[in-house]
């Protein structure tokens, strides 16, 4: 059923090829280039030590998910767990690693499966781009599904059994919230496949409406066994809507970013493969079938239209070109094809190291290395309660925080819409005090000055006298405001950084009745 033309060597080739450069990339910075791999990790290690009994996110009680019982990404929390003996920072890693090898076999599976005699290495073709190279690395589920929706587009375009379709909506729906994307994703193997006119008059043809129907099925059956399936969608659509649809301060960098500029930007290794097997191709017979290259067409215009939305659609767009390129692609002989695989590893080779350096770049200074987080922790365990509710500045560096105190509670995590979509009223106070050291519970208020008793305010009534900052020195924000208040609070711990640092700040008891 899912046996494709392209030899298994070639797709083991193209796996363990990107999972070694993940790696290589992973294992050149100090800890994890993105901070999902330590939440995603952390979350699995509570999940186990609770006999899998453990629902929702009771660790973030002001969040949408504090008491729901919804984990957005039940199923690849359960990918984890071979990864837990490693801990969390190598279990990322190597768990990233593992993403990285599938999601690239997975491509030359899908060449092999709609091209004859196509280029495999062509799998490898999105690691030529920097941002992909970054994202590729990561422990976390949009790789997974990119996978995922390039089965569908096969299914749909009617390349293998309809049967494939309903394994990858079932798969997706488990994973994560993306998973309506599946049925998306087949529909354009479909309509691209057999074309829109032939389609709307239901006329016969090349492509799977079946297999729509099965990818449909197959997301639904994954909701119908899922724990959290009562609260699940209707979270899942509102956190959405949100996201795209509303600008909301702190955001996530992947989604408020417009990436389209971006991968114009940098995917010109993709372009020039694409206008080179077009050139190459003229008046010759491509690898690709006209239903195949007219799917992947489509599959590639819709996921470039999605990066106008959001940069973390490159995680799409990039596969989807690297697939047109392939069965745009000439059938030669096999000499020719093969010194063509070694012209392309050779330029590959050498857009590596400046891709692989970027990684370390962003690795090195992005976020505070795992000793500063040690030192910090090591300092809250000795002033803080067990259980105790801390004050954060930055939802990522709680999801640091995550593993490294798990035993702690936190205002929010993963993105801050999360505590907006728990209390709009409560998102706003942190905000504002977070960014300018005033209290104010909608989005914008009077004029206010900065004061340590408006900060002491926030963090009575958010319960805690805890917080742990990470900001830069000198701009505005609660961590000069409470510097320079010692009669309220005081600067328990500083653990100096690669990035910012971390700052354990106490509120005196005095201090929260004035």
């Amino acid at each position: 059923m899912f046996r494709s033309e392209m030899p298994r060597r070639h797709i083991a080739f193209a796996a363990l090829f990107a999972a070694a450069l993940a790696l290589v990339c992973a294992s050149g910075m100090p800890g994890l280039i993105d901070p999902d791999g330590f939440s995603h990790m952390a979350y699995t290690r509570r999940l186990w030590e609770s006999g899998f009994s453990l629902r929702g996110h009771p660790f973030l009680p002001f969040t949408m998910l504090g008491d729901t019982g919804v984990d957005p990404w039940l199923g690849f929390h359960y990918l984890l767990l071979p990864f837990l003996p490693f801990g969390d920072l190598w279990g990322a890693r190597l768990a990233g690693a593992c993403i990285a090898g599938s999601l690239s076999a997975t491509i030359a599976w899908a060449i092999g499966r709609m091209g004859r005699n196509a280029p495999w290495w062509l799998a490898l073709a999105p690691l030529s781009l920097g941002v992909f190279l970054i994202r590729d690395q990561c422990a976390r589920p949009g790789h997974i599904s990119t996978a995922l929706m390039i089965v569908q587009l096969v299914a749909g375009a009617g390349f293998v059994s309809p049967v494939a379709a309903l394994l990858a909506g079932f798969a997706h729906g488990l994973v994560h919230l993306s998973s309506p994307f599946s049925p998306v994703f087949c529909t354009l193997g479909f309509l691209g496949a057999r074309g829109f006119r032939a389609a709307l008059r239901a006329e016969a043809g090349p492509g799977s409406s079946r297999a729509v129907l099965w990818s449909v099925g197959g997301v639904a059956l994954a909701l119908l066994v899922r724990p959290d399936r009562a609260l699940l969608c209707a979270e899942g659509l509102a956190q959405t809507l949100l996201v795209f649809g509303k600008s909301l301060p702190h955001g996530s960098g992947e989604v408020g970013e417009r990436g389209f500029a971006l991968f114009l930007r940098e995917g010109w290794p993709l372009y020039l493969l694409c206008f080179a097997a077009l050139l190459a191709g003229v008046r010759r017979e491509r690898c690709g079938s006209r239903p195949a290259l007219q799917a992947a067409l489509l599959a590639v215009l819709v996921s470039c239209l999605m990066m106008v939305v959001a940069l973390r659609f490159v995680d799409y767009a990039a596969p989807c070109l690297a697939l047109l390129a392939a069965l745009l692609w000439p059938r030669e002989p096999r000499k020719l094809r093969m010194g063509l695989a070694a012209a392309a590893a050779l330029a590959l080779v050498a857009l590596l190291p400046s891709r692989i350096a970027r990684a370390w770049d962003v690795g090195h200074h992005f976020y505070d290395e795992p000793a500063a987080f040690e030192r910090i922790a090591t300092a809250v365990r000795a002033t803080v309660p067990a259980g105790t509710v801390i004050f954060t500045d930055d939802a990522w560096v709680t999801q640091i925080l995550l593993s490294y105190l798990p035993e702690y509670r936190y205002l929010l995590a993963y993105d801050p819409v999360l505590l907006y979509m728990g209390s709009p009223q409560l998102f706003w106070r942190w905000h504002h005090a977070v960014g300018e050291g005033v209290d104010c519970p909608a989005p914008s208020c009077g004029p206010q000055r900065p004061s340590g008793a408006a900060i002491a305010r926030v963090l009575t009534d958010f319960g805690t006298r805890y917080a742990i900052t990470s900001t830069p020195r000198g701009r505005l924000s609660m961590q000069e405001v409470m510097a320079a208040d010692a009669s309220r609070f005081d600067l328990v711990e500083l653990s100096p950084g690669q990035a910012y640092g971390l700052y354990l700040w106490r509120l005196r008891i005095d201090a929260r009745m004035h």
